[in-house]
């Protein structure tokens, strides 16, 4: 059986509200004739202006190959290099700041691999100075001896165009593995849900009431003139907003305004 290893968080919750909030930030397509730069920024202006914590979540860059789908690689603005020095300034800040807590790497990282058997996020994360995360990650998030949730990470994959379905695929995930919240990336869309799972204690002798979330982690990727423009449905631009209450096992999922 191989062993997963744990990503284990000690995280100081707000001293007035206390509560911790993090984000999952990805699929900016930086390079990309439609990446909303002055957005990212902004996002990240306000994490470390909020102590807002951040797990890369992957498609940092456009990164188009001659065998990239569509003229991609004839619209990419930025070279590779480029699109290499703007992520590791964009995310520096955040390592700096304690802020980041891991990165992966996306489909759109994944093409250089492909191409030259190159891990071109291992050299982002190691600029950054920050943790390079697997295809999939385990985080527990502790706030207290006693209160830990627990955080599911992935880029993710799939072509569902709805958002509902784009939150099915998500949600599936909870079928093969325990965790409080599912977050995945990948399809463009900015959304959460939850469901309710009740699990019996034998220790208390009470049956609990467990929230289980999922949250799409959105785009960065303007719809007019992309990949998507007249095929598929635009989605939500941005991303949700998650805070863990840290006196007792409470979560909320919204969209993260900037």
């Amino acid at each position: 059986m191989n062993k997963y290893r744990i990503q284990t968080h000690h995280l100081k919750p707000h001293t007035k509200k206390n509560i911790i909030q993090f984000i999952g930030l990805g699929d900016l397509h930086i390079g990309s004739n439609t990446c909303d730069m002055e957005m990212i920024k902004s996002v990240v202006k306000r994490c470390l202006r909020r102590k807002i914590y951040v797990i890369g979540m992957g498609d940092y860059m456009e990164m188009a190959t001659k065998t990239s789908p569509g003229n991609s690689l004839g619209t990419q603005k930025t070279p590779p290099r480029g699109q290499i020095d703007q992520v590791i300034e964009l995310f520096k800040p955040l390592q700096e700041r304690g802020f980041l807590l891991g990165m992966h790497s996306g489909n759109h990282e994944d093409r250089v691999m492909k191409a030259v058997n190159f891990d071109i996020t291992s050299v982002i994360a190691e600029g950054v100075d920050a943790v390079s995360l697997p295809a999939t990650a385990y985080h527990a998030i502790r706030v207290s001896p006693r209160l830990v949730y627990v955080v599911y990470t992935t880029h993710g994959s799939g072509g569902a165009q709805k958002t509902l379905t784009k939150l099915a695929a998500a949600q599936r995930k909870h079928e093969s593995i325990e965790a409080d919240i599912v977050l995945m990336g990948h399809v463009h869309e900015s959304a959460s849900c939850c469901f309710e799972k009740f699990v019996p204690n034998f220790q208390t002798g009470i049956v609990e009431r467990h929230e289980k979330w999922s949250v799409l982690t959105g785009s960065y990727m303007r719809y007019h003139n992309s990949y998507a423009d007249g095929k598929y449905a635009p989605g939500m631009l941005g991303t949700q907003l998650v805070t863990l209450n840290a006196l007792k096992h409470q979560i909320k999922c919204e969209r993260f305004e900037v």
